[in-house]
């Protein structure tokens, strides 16, 4: 005969105990079969009766509520079902059978590179090359005036150093939670996400330029930042902690932090600005869908703006 297998909590940290008496005590007191480290557990919150071909959990103490599938005991005795969900206080147990089919095994994330010794070591550091060469590269291109190369080595060695202590305090973390820190794996998905956040500031620019609309802009831009950032964050979590749904908190936390800051600079935007609007983009070929004005023909809209302006002031 099958024995019963007593699963306290979810996911990877899941404690199992086989159970091999008919009856089974749960509660805090070091005295019972099953032991439960919850302060609000009673010292011997229940029992478990197996021997029927229903399971009968008899309730001991009354402080508080214990919950099958979501619903209250009301009643001393209550029968279960194997799988279903019982809550003591702030835990969760349930109780299978050990013949039970377990569930396919997933593939570890970058596995070859996690434990691979020499690609593990390489791969990050050419990543890392390649974004401080594609932030000096992008400096260079789009920048109208005399080129400071000083400066701009400088901006890129911060934007990398920036990665590195990122990639670093996850690290940290996952060394803490873990005891697996994947230092170099994470660096590597950082320098990935940080060639996409380097690349959303001037796609969104071609995008306005091609089609002469600055909202594009502006919203192409921040939906390409939320992206990077979720998915960044998503996946650091993942190596570094225990989440379940790393990707649902990481897209949670960008929403509230990058929502806040633009809502921030939205209302503290000016409502008239001394200054022209522009795309500062490097002209290709490729991407223009609209005609270029001609000194003439710009003169003559800021003219044509001017007027109704004046036109409006006079209605007033």
């Amino acid at each position: 005969m099958d024995k019963l297998v007593f699963i306290v909590g979810k996911g990877k940290n899941a404690q199992f105990y086989k159970l091999d008496k008919d009856v089974v005590s749960v509660g805090r007191a070091l005295a019972n079969d099953i032991v439960i480290a919850d302060g609000y557990v009673d010292a011997r919150q229940l029992e478990i009766n197996c021997a029927e071909n229903r399971l009968k959990v008899t309730l001991m103490d009354y402080t508080n509520p214990v919950l099958v599938n979501g619903r209250p005991i009301e009643n001393d005795s209550h029968f279960i079902a194997l799988g279903d969900e019982v809550v003591v206080g702030r835990t969760v147990f349930s109780l299978h059978r050990e013949s039970e089919v377990a569930e396919p095994t997933q593939k570890l994330f970058m596995a070859r590179h996690l434990y691979s010794g020499f690609w593990r070591f390489i791969l990050p550091l050419l990543a890392l090359l390649l974004v401080f060469s594609c932030s000096v590269l992008l400096d260079v291109l789009q920048t109208p005036e005399k080129i400071e190369w000083g400066f701009i080595l400088r901006n890129a060695f911060v934007f990398c150093l920036v990665i590195v202590v990122w990639s670093g305090v996850f690290g940290f973390s996952g060394r803490l939670i873990k005891h697996q820190h994947h230092f170099f794996s994470q660096l590597l998905i950082a320098c990935g996400f940080a060639f996409l956040f380097m690349m959303a500031e001037p796609l969104s620019e071609y995008l306005g330029y091609a089609f002469d609309n600055e909202t594009l802009v502006l919203l192409s831009f921040r939906l390409m930042v939320f992206m990077c950032f979720t998915g960044l964050l998503g996946l650091m979590l993942r190596l570094a902690s225990n989440l379940k749904r790393s990707f649902f908190v990481a897209g949670g936390l960008c929403t509230f932090v990058l929502g806040a800051f633009w809502l921030f600079d939205y209302y503290d935007a000016e409502e008239f600005t001394p200054y022209a609007n522009h795309f500062s983009v490097v002209k290709a070929p490729i991407v223009v869908f609209v005609e270029p004005l001609t000194i003439e023909q710009y003169l003559e809209s800021v003219d044509q703006l001017f007027s109704e302006i004046e036109a409006n002031d006079t209605d007033d």
